[in-house]
C-alpha cells in the first residue's frame, strides 16, 4: 500500500526536520508509533504485541513479538526495527537479528494478509562503509546492500539451527537522518 510507504518516509523527513532524537530502538518505536497515532486518528498501533494477536500458532515463526503493528483503515502493518546508535563496532550477529526479521516478516506474510516493513537506523559507518578488514559473507553482503542466501549467527560455528535462508535478493538503500544517522526500509511483499 503505497500510503504506508509515504508515511514512513514522511516520519523521516519529520525527524529530519525537527530533530527528533532517535537514540535507541525504544525511542524510534515509540516516536514512530506516535507519528502514525497523529497521522491517522482513528488507527490503531500496538508495540511488542505477540503474535497471536494474528490467530497464528506461536511456536511456527522465528520471534513471538512483533516491534510493531499497525492497523489503519482495516488494513494491518508490521514493522519490526533495528537501530543501532552508539556501537563501536559493526556486529555480524547484528545484521543476523535483522535478517531474521526479515524472515520473520515474510513467515508472517505467508499466514495473514500483512502488509511488512523492516527499518534499520544507525550512526555506525562500519555497518554501511567496506572497513578494508577480511569479513565474512553476512557484513560482506550487508555494505554492499543485497541480502540472498544462508546466513549464520556464528560463522566460526556454522551451526544449522542457527542459519536463515533468503531466496529472494533483499536490495536497499542507505538515506541520511543527519550527519551522523542514517536509515534504509525495506517493504517485504
Amino acid at each position: 500500500m503505497k500510503m504506508f510507504d509515504n508515511l514512513l518516509e514522511k516520519f523521516f523527513n519529520y525527524v529530519r526536520e525537527t530533530n527528533v532524537e532517535i537514540y535507541n530502538e525504544f525511542s524510534l518505536q515509540f516516536e514512530l508509533a506516535f507519528f502514525i497515532k497523529k497521522l491517522y486518528k482513528n488507527s490503531k498501533v500496538e508495540l511488542e504485541r505477540n503474535i497471536n494477536i494474528l490467530n497464528v500458532s506461536n511456536n511456527k515463526f522465528l520471534k513471538k513479538e512483533m516491534d510493531i503493528l499497525a492497523t489503519i483503515h482495516n488494513k494491518k502493518f508490521l514493522i519490526e526495527l533495528k537501530c543501532i546508535i552508539d556501537q563501536k563496532n559493526a556486529r555480524p550477529v547484528t545484521v543476523y537479528d535483522w535478517i531474521k526479521d526479515i524472515k520473520f516478516i515474510k513467515e508472517i506474510k505467508k499466514e495473514k494478509n500483512i502488509i511488512g516493513y523492516s527499518i534499520f537506523v544507525t550512526n555506525n559507518k562500519n555497518l554501511y562503509t567496506d572497513t578494508g578488514r577480511k569479513t565474512g559473507k553476512l557484513l560482506k553482503d550487508f555494505r554492499k546492500r543485497e541480502i540472498v542466501g544462508k546466513y549464520y549467527k556464528n560463522q566460526s560455528n556454522k551451526n544449522a539451527k542457527d542459519c536463515i535462508k533468503i531466496n529472494e535478493k533483499i536490495i536497499f538503500n542507505w538515506k541520511k537522518i543527519n550527519t551522523e544517522i542514517k536509515y534504509f526500509i525495506v517493504k517485504i511483499e
